[in-house]
């Protein structure tokens, strides 16, 4: 099993491993792309990146800033909304569902380096996926990390840190997220 192999399987891999940093490099390409694309022309930028992403929804808005690792491993569903300066580390699946707002300069980052001085001078990380669901709206320089499933009908707070799940119908805020108050599921 090769270095990519391992990522996308969760398991440690070495992120400077020809493999994965050529899988990156084809991400930084497209992205550079599309950053230097023309903004004004949504319709050809969406397009863009419904080419490149997993998948991309109906109804997507994606501001100017948009960076991510990969590409392919990102999946988002209908009448997305981000806010400039959003940036994806996708090194493992990250799953957005529909009805998503983000502010700006919002962080969801699927890699967790290691906990040991020894795979750490290895260069080892681990990719876990993020799942974000639906009717969800984090507030702007919110920080997903690696792991972390976010429920349906959620408010994150700006700043916030999110390192642990977040069940569906709250609100959280913090530094890391905790959740302060329940929403209505029917609103």
């Amino acid at each position: 099993m090769n270095e990519l192999d391992k990522m996308k399987s969760g398991q440690a891999y070495h992120l400077t491993a020809p493999e994965v940093l050529y899988d990156q490099e084809a991400g930084i390409r497209w992205t550079d792309e599309y950053a230097e694309g023309n903004n004004l022309d949504r319709p050809a930028q969406l397009l863009r990146l419904k080419m490149h992403l997993g998948a991309l929804g109906d109804y997507a808005s994606v501001e100017p800033g948009f960076s991510c690792q990969h590409g392919p491993n990102i999946q988002i569903g209908q009448h997305f909304f981000a806010q400039k300066n959003l940036t994806i580390i996708d090194s493992a699946a990250v799953t957005i569902g529909d009805y998503v707002q983000l502010g700006p300069g919002c962080l969801i980052t699927s890699i967790q380096l290691p906990r040991s001085k020894k795979e750490r001078r290895e260069r080892l990380a681990r990719a876990l996926p993020v799942t974000i669901g639906s009717d969800v709206a984090l507030g702007a320089r919110v920080t997903v990390l690696p792991g972390v499933t976010i429920g349906d009908n959620v408010i994150v707070e700006a700043g916030a840190v999110v390192a642990s799940d977040l069940p569906a119908n709250c609100v959280a805020a913090g530094i890391p997220a905790r959740k302060i108050a329940d929403l209505d599921p029917q609103n």
